[in-house]
């Protein structure tokens, strides 16, 4: 074989294992930061968890039992929504605009909203939409005095 070829070749081996050393650490590097922030990012569910916990607490001592003055709805993420029962004047006129109409709901889910700030609410109804439908479905359980075991709550 040709001396220049040899040396060609050599040299792109070099290259090749070069590249394949920085593609080896820069997927290390990815793999490192994903760990990172998975953990980062249960920390901060866990806070979250612990002081909805402590709120949830301070919530039944203010409006009375889980599951009959109040009522939890959790997003797929565990954020929790608490609202409690209607005034009949707000049932009511939830009832006349219609139970399945989505402003219907809205009103009634802001009327009756405990936790969190309608803000927050906002933000979670924005990325969850079908949390609204879920909260007045709550709300209508606690408007009829039906009582269902709460688990793990």
């Amino acid at each position: 074989m040709n001396d220049a070829i040899i040396d060609e070749e050599k040299a792109l081996l070099a290259e090749l294992e070069a590249i394949e050393a920085a593609r080896d650490q820069t997927r290390d590097r990815v793999v490192e930061k994903t760990r990172t922030l998975a953990l980062r990012e249960r920390i901060e569910k866990a806070k979250r968890e612990l002081a909805e916990a402590e709120k949830l607490e301070e919530l039944i001592e203010e409006h009375g039992p889980l599951g009959k003055s109040i009522r939890v709805v959790t997003t797929v993420e565990g954020h929790m929504v608490v609202v409690k029962a209607p005034g009949r004047q707000q049932f009511r006129k939830y009832q006349s605009a219609g139970f399945d109409k989505p402003s219907a709901q809205e009103d009634i889910v802001r009327a009756c909203l405990v936790y969190p700030s309608k803000a927050d609410f906002e933000s979670l109804a924005n990325r969850w939409p079908a949390i609204v439908t879920q909260a007045a479905n709550e709300i209508v359980l606690l408007a009829s005095g039906k009582q269902e075991e709460i688990p793990g709550k």
